[in-house]
């Protein structure tokens, strides 16, 4: 190998990319971006929606509780307001204010029953009320062997029917 031969070498070895190797990086970035990012998004909305539903368990175990307690069912209260008679049964600081979303407790008397039903005269259960239409579609997934009626961006679960 000649002298010159080595130092065209030498010269070519430079510390850098050249625009192509830059351009296929970007190209291989932003295709595993448009796969990853709502993968991403999903698994943070079932996880969101796992929240929602592990809510609706304490709520049903602590009116279990309560019911057997006192032979008898807490009262209806308003959205995002937490029934007296649960907040001994209900966690530490378990509140029905969350972070997307708002609970409620039902606790509805049927005087007729209902039109299909008409032995059923109350109707127990929770609702919560959520702005993201993709949350509340994968809480109603998630819990879809529970009866609900939906009315908007609130759905209503219930737990007991008598």
């Amino acid at each position: 190998m000649s002298a010159r031969a080595g130092a065209t070498d030498a010269g070519r070895r430079r510390g850098g990319f050249t625009l192509i190797e830059t351009m296929t990086v970007l190209l291989v970035m932003s295709v595993v971006t448009r796969i990853a990012v709502p993968e991403v998004q999903e698994v943070r909305t079932r996880a969101r929606a796992a929240a929602v539903a592990a809510d609706f368990n304490v709520i049903h175990v602590a009116a279990e509780n309560y019911h057997d307690d006192h032979n008898a069912w807490p009262p209806d209260t308003g959205p995002g307001v937490v029934p007296p008679e649960l907040t001994t049964y209900l966690p530490d600081g378990f509140t029905f204010e969350r972070a997307g979303y708002t609970l409620d407790w039902e606790n509805w008397t049927l005087p007729d029953g209902l039109p299909k039903h008409p032995e059923t005269h109350v109707m127990l259960g929770a609702s919560v009320t959520i702005d993201d239409p993709l949350l509340q579609h994968a809480v109603t997934e998630m819990l879809r062997e529970r009866a609900r009626l939906t009315l908007g961006n609130r759905t209503t679960f219930i737990f007991v029917a008598f």
